[in-house]
């Protein structure tokens, strides 16, 4: 059945009458028109220019950051929520529940407690992940617009920066340990999936 539909929906796009299929640069008097094809191929250039720009990258970074992050965070969220131990002598957090107030939820209140922290952890991981992605990408951005090659080391520069910048709020260890950390980080998975 999955091959069926692949191979319909191969013909279907390489069909000539397909609304997929662009029609052929032919001019009225039957001649090839190369104006259009010009015109064509300046189009095409200014999208990948714009699509290589170092702003449109750092804002796809950085909305897929967030729909990844929402999702992280949404999942992390759903391995939480079991009912807390009562320690004695501990305090529930700022915001949380007490046990005895948990232990005595209906179930339509525990089901909007879970989804409040749900959304709250989502959009907390999503932001994070979003800095993430945009701080990365505009930095490799710029430092391979610099250099003018794509290689490792841009990368490796890039995590390093990131890591720095989100580590330095916890002092300047954390900067160094963050600007390591990401560095590794990044250089691993570009060796290891041979992103350059």
């Amino acid at each position: 059945v999955v091959i069926t539909v692949i191979v319909a929906s191969c013909a279907f796009v390489m069909d000539p009458s397909s609304p997929l299929v662009p029609p052929p640069q032919v001019s009225e008097d039957g001649t090839f028109d190369y104006a259009k094809v010009q015109e064509q191929q300046l189009m095409e250039e200014r999208i990948k220019g714009i699509m290589d720009s170092c702003a449109f990258r750092s804002v796809a970074a950085t909305i897929g950051g967030f729909a990844f992050g929402a999702m992280f965070g949404t999942f992390m969220a759903s391995m939480n929520i079991g009912m807390p131990m009562e320690v004695p002598g501990m305090q529930p957090l700022p915001g949380q529940k007490s046990f005895a107030e948990r232990r005595d939820m209906t179930m339509k209140d525990t089901f909007k407690d879970m989804s409040k922290e749900m959304g709250s952890r989502a959009l907390s991981s999503g932001k994070n992940f979003a800095l993430v992605g945009a701080i990365f990408a505009g930095v490799e951005c710029v430092i391979e617009s610099h250099r003018a090659k794509h290689d490792i080391y841009n990368t490796i520069t890039a995590g390093c920066l990131t890591g720095g910048v989100l580590g330095v709020r916890s002092g300047p260890a954390g900067g160094i340990f963050g600007c390591l950390g990401f560095a590794a980080f990044s250089g691993f998975i570009d060796t290891y999936f041979g992103l350059t």
